[in-house]
């Protein structure tokens, strides 16, 4: 097993590992342009239970880019984009992850629209949280209660990062204009979050009214208990701004947001009472 500092620098020249630490297990998998970090709390016998699910999550990450990846010629959704796939011969995480989009198009009343990007369906704003619950249910069968998935910023947390604190898993929102800030600390427990905005990748969502870059917010952060719905959320209320509040709260109070205009911050929902509320 590699040491810590070998791990670690490799993290930095983009090759994934398992740091093993005395209280828990921190693997680093880069994939899908991105990097994936699942955080498990795991000291003494459970920790060859945690390795071996981290080994099932990260077959299930390449699985996943050998399935949804807009770069390959062959994946499922490339054949789809370019009309060459075969009609009932998808996969079911293919035909899972089609009608979550047909209905979250619906639910955020076409703001979220992956087949309004250019080059066609693209479902990237749904597959990395959905894939980070997918691994988030494979710890969790695995007897790791306690665990946190980072999937670029698309985060699924369980239980506590300190064992049977009750305290759950501290993650900051970072400031858009100042990346090295975090403007708001959220405690999740069996909940997730995801952000979209501009300061990691530039003006890369499309608003599907316009065909053009979103660019009326600086970010959008959602709130609520699964991370692929998350995920697309966050991407639709960048894209709508404060207007995303009128079909955000037909959700319920289970689903939160945090939206970052200049130096204005809206909020709405249970994750941030005490904030500046939705006006």
């Amino acid at each position: 097993m590699p040491t810590k500092r070998e791990v670690v620098d490799g993290w930095s020249r983009g090759v994934s590992g398992t740091d093993v630490r005395a209280d828990r297990l921190v693997h680093v998998e880069h994939v899908w342009g991105t990097a994936v970090t699942l955080n498990v709390p795991a000291a003494g016998s459970r920790a060859e239970a945690a390795l071996s699910a981290i080994e099932m999550c990260t077959d299930m990450f390449a699985e996943v880019d050998g399935t949804f990846s807009t770069y390959r010629p062959q994946t499922e959704v490339s054949l789809y984009r370019s009309g060459l796939d075969r009609s009932g011969h998808q996969s079911m995480e293919f035909e899972e992850v089609l009608e979550a989009c047909r209905e979250l198009r619906a639910v955020t009343c076409g703001a979220f629209d992956p087949w309004s990007v250019p080059g066609g369906y693209d479902p990237s704003g749904y597959v990395k949280g959905w894939a980070a619950g997918r691994a988030s249910a494979m710890l969790l069968a695995a007897g790791c209660a306690d665990h946190l998935v980072n999937a670029g910023g698309d985060i699924c947390a369980h239980g506590d990062e300190v064992e049977g604190s009750g305290l759950g898993w501290p993650v900051g929102i970072v400031n858009p204009h100042r990346p090295s800030e975090i403007i708001e600390v959220v405690t999740l427990r069996d909940s997730s979050m995801a952000t979209s905005g501009r300061y990691e990748r530039g003006d890369h969502l499309i608003d599907p009214t316009t065909g053009l870059p979103a660019t009326g917010i600086d970010s959008a952060t959602v709130v609520g208990p699964d991370p692929g719905v998350a995920d697309a959320l966050a991407s639709a209320a960048y894209v709508q701004g404060p207007a995303s509040i009128e079909w955000f709260e037909s959700l319920g109070q289970q689903w939160s947001l945090h939206l970052v205009s200049g130096e204005v911050v809206r909020t709405f929902g249970p994750a941030f009472e005490g904030g500046s509320g939705p006006g």
